[in-house]
Formats: structure tokens, sequence, C-alpha cells
């Protein structure tokens, strides 16, 4: 195996600038694609399948923050902008990638029990076909497809509602499921015979993110996400000569997505083992970065597997300059 300079690992790390951030997310989008040309003998069932499309959404998720990063430019005749990169834009595309991170823990890998499974995925179509049955439809093809959604919702519904488990719950534990079928929601996790609501911030926790810097993550990126007072003053901020706060914002937050692309790859290998061949065919720098940003947030309980730094400095692999 080729040896590494331990230079090459802190700049993937730490992200000193954008260079360096553009190389670590073509880490994650290399391995992202790999997984998706592995094909998809290795599901376990039907609801599956949105696994494989959400393994796709993330790599285009990592593909669009990339060239987001390229910056921007505008120029007139008479003016110029030099090459600039707007953090709040990068800030409310890794807020989706939190949500999809979350998402996937929610449907894959927290349920313990089929009928959790079962409970949790279709609440989670639910939630999505009964906002669209709001949209007002303009042609035949369209009241048709409404039509099917609905009859969709019905099934789904029915679904939930015959599992043992939910005939098993209190009035009050199946009332908490009835709300988030009448508000749209997901959100849930169970312990035992009780169901826990979850929040889009409650999900740190969920995930088992434990770095203390990130606790309010969620809370963070929607900051700049939405236009409140805090991302307008951070803005006018942002673009000074003297600090060119815009580039440490946008590391900041490519660092937050590094930590959730790893945690995603993690949990995609836990809930489909078959996949972490494709991370051992990784090179070991590669492995290292993931291992390394996957462990930081959330420590070696969830590491995918025994490469890490301290482990190549043991083989002899890590070159010091």
């Amino acid at each position: 195996m080729d040896k590494i300079l331990l230079k090459e690992i802190t700049n993937l790390t730490f992200l000193e600038n954008i260079e360096s951030a553009k190389k670590v997310l073509d880490i994650y989008s290399n391995y992202l694609f790999e997984v998706i040309n592995q094909g998809n003998s290795y599901l376990k069932s039907g609801n599956d399948a949105d696994a494989i499309i959400l393994n796709q959404m993330m790599f285009s998720k990592v593909l669009n923050i990339k060239n987001m990063i390229e910056g921007f430019t505008f120029e007139t005749e008479t003016k110029k902008i030099p090459p600039l990169i707007d953090p709040t834009l990068v800030a409310t595309l890794i807020r989706n990638v939190y949500e999809t991170v979350g998402a996937f823990n929610l449907l894959f890998i927290q349920p313990k029990k089929e009928d959790e499974k079962v409970i949790l995925y279709n609440l989670w179509v639910v939630a999505g076909l009964s906002f669209r049955q709001e949209f007002e439809v303009g042609s035949d093809e369209n009241q048709q497809k409404k039509n099917r959604e609905k009859a969709e919702i019905i099934i789904s519904l029915d679904k939930i509602r015959t599992t043992e488990l939910y005939k098993s719950l209190s009035k009050a534990q199946k009332d908490k499921i009835e709300n988030c079928i009448l508000y749209r929601d997901f959100k849930i996790t169970f312990t035992d015979k009780e169901v826990n609501k979850v929040g889009w911030k409650d999900l740190n926790s969920v995930i088992g993110i434990t770095l203390v810097s990130h606790v309010n993550l969620y809370n963070l990126l929607s900051q700049s996400s939405h236009p409140t007072n805090v991302s307008v003053f951070q803005f006018r901020a942002m673009y000074s000569k003297i600090t060119e706060n815009w580039a440490q914002m946008t590391l900041g937050h490519i660092k937050f997505c590094s930590g959730l692309f790893s945690i995603f790859i993690a949990d995609y290998i836990k809930a489909f083992p078959d996949t972490k061949s494709v991370f051992e065919k990784m090179s070991l720098l590669d492995q290292i970065i993931i291992n390394f940003n996957n462990e930081n947030y959330r420590g070696k309980a969830y590491k995918i597997n025994d490469v890490s730094i301290n482990s190549a400095v043991e083989s002899g692999l890590i070159i010091f300059e």
C-alpha cells in the first residue's frame, strides 16, 4: 500500500484553503459514484430501493456543493467582480444534506424491528404525498396522478395501522403517530413501545453526533439559509477586503459538510454491509479521511473499519515531513 504524507491528511481534515475543500469533496463524490456503479443486488426489500436514490441524491449534492465553491464572478464593460463564494448559499445546500442524512438514519438505521421500519417508511410516504394533494391540477393526466397518489396514501395508512406494533401501542402512543399523519410528518423513533417525536434540529442526537460545537448545527445552518437579521449583518461584513470572512465561513461550512457525508457513508454501509467492499477498495488516504470525520463527530463506536491515522503510523505508512 502506498505511503502518504501526514500533511496530506491534515490538509484534508483541517481544510486550510478552498482547494483542500474541493479535494475532500472529491473523496466523497468518488465513493458515492462507485456505490452507484455497484448496482442494487444488495437490496433486502422493495422499500430499500429508495436508499439507492438517496445515495444518488447525495452524489448530486456533493457535486453541486463543489461547483458552488468554485465561486462566481460578474463583469460589465467597466466593472468586474473577482471570484467570490456566497457562504449563505453553501449553508442552504448543506442544511439539505443534514436533512437527507437525518432522514436516511431515521428510515434505515433507527428501526430495530420490521414493524418499526414499516411504520417509519409509510409515514414518510404519507407525509410527502399528503402535501402534494394540496396542489391544484390543470390537466386530466395530473388529476389521474393525484387520484393514484391519494389511493397510495390510503394503502400506506393501512400498512401502518395493521402492523402488530401499532395495534399493541397504548392510545397515547397511537395518537403520536396519528398526529404525524395529520401534520404530515414522519420524524419519530421507537423506544420499545414508546413513540418519540423528533424535530429536525434534534436529529443531531438521533444520528449520534456528540461533537459539542455541533449541537446546534441545524440552527446555525438555518440562520444562513433564511433571510434572518443575522444573515444580513453577516453578509454585510463577509466581503470586507480586510477580513475576507466569506472564505473562512465557506471552509467552516465545508467542514460541517465533510462530517455529514462521512456519517452518511458509515450509515449506508451499516444498512447495506455489501457496500463496505467499495469503501475498502478506496485509497488509504480516503479511508482515513472518511473514518476520521465520522469518528470525530460520533465517536469510535461508529467507525467503518480499523483504518485510522494511528493504525497507518503503526504500519509505517505515514511519512512525517
